[in-house]
């Protein structure tokens, strides 16, 4: 390719982030294959996971106050700061519900503030798992279930499998990828021992995998392109260091739930895949908290 422009000569393209003098000056012109004398390309890409073509969502804007509520945006409990992995509905009385991490919240009446409420302005939490989840009655704002920035909504849940491409939306770490390790552990979190699996760094993904304030993010399928699809495995809990290696830990979508006795509010509302549709609104009496 020359100027953007093929010429139908055969080449060994080197893959590089972004071109530069430095680096077009170590790569030779011309490489010796046996007895073949063939060119050299160098070409701007990737030669993993192709990136998802999903909002650039700046951290300001994942702490940001929401009045329509979305998965991927922070949330602040008596543990600290976390984010809302899912809405979801409950299966006793259809109450819309927000999903996060139980030591966010670390008690059950206690306070839950999305976006930096005013002192006193705040929600109870109804809910909480031994699976470290937590769920959260939804007072006064809308509900969009398409995860922000990544666009998809959660239709579903299904267990992990073995080097299962992942991706989640941390209101500290933005999107980030893994890889499942799907044999179930249990790790202590807060006295608690919580059952989980771990998810290895993908090769090709964004540094860290986890940073505190991801707790109770949606760890969610990716497709061979890195596309997230509309199928939950994981509850984001935190990290563990494994052989040197920084890991992801989560709980089992599954487990967390059925637990929690929920269904995915996009499951029930019929969001598309994929689709970025308008927000819609499903508690219009706003209160700020």
């Amino acid at each position: 390719v020359v100027n953007s422009k093929p010429t139908g000569k055969t080449a060994i393209a080197f893959i590089v982030g972004e071109k530069s003098d430095t680096a077009a000056n170590q790569i030779p012109s011309k490489v010796k294959v046996g007895n073949v004398e063939l060119l050299t390309d160098v070409v701007v890409g990737s030669s993993g996971v192709r990136r998802i073509p999903c909002d650039i969502v700046p951290i300001e804007k994942r702490k940001a106050h929401y009045p329509i509520l979305r998965p991927g945006i922070t949330c602040r409990g008596n543990g600290g700061d976390g984010t809302i992995g899912a809405l979801a509905l409950s299966n006793q009385g259809s109450d819309l519900v927000a999903v996060t991490c139980r030591h966010v919240v670390l008690s059950q009446g206690s306070r839950f503030s999305q976006g930096g409420a005013p002192a006193g302005s705040v929600v109870l939490v109804s809910k909480l798992g031994m699976t470290d989840s937590a769920i959260v009655n939804i007072e006064g704002r809308g509900c969009d279930p398409h995860i922000i920035g990544i666009g998809t909504a959660i239709l579903g849940t299904s267990q992990p499998t073995e080097d299962m491409l992942l991706i989640k939306m941390g209101a500290e770490t933005g999107v980030t990828y893994g890889r499942a390790k799907p044999q179930p552990m249990s790790c202590a979190i807060d006295g608690a021992m919580v059952n989980g699996f771990l998810i290895a760094h993908e090769p090709h993904g964004t540094v860290p995998i986890s940073k505190n304030g991801d707790s109770g993010a949606a760890w969610m399928v990716a497709d061979k392109d890195g596309n997230s699809t509309s199928e939950m495995v994981g509850l984001h809990a935190g990290e563990l260091t494994v052989d040197g290696e920084q890991c992801a830990f989560a709980c089992f979508a599954t487990e967390v739930f059925a637990e929690m006795d929920i269904r995915p509010l996009g499951q029930a509302t019929g969001a598309e895949p994929g689709a970025i549709a308008a927000a819609p609104t499903y508690a219009p009496n706003y209160k700020a908290w």
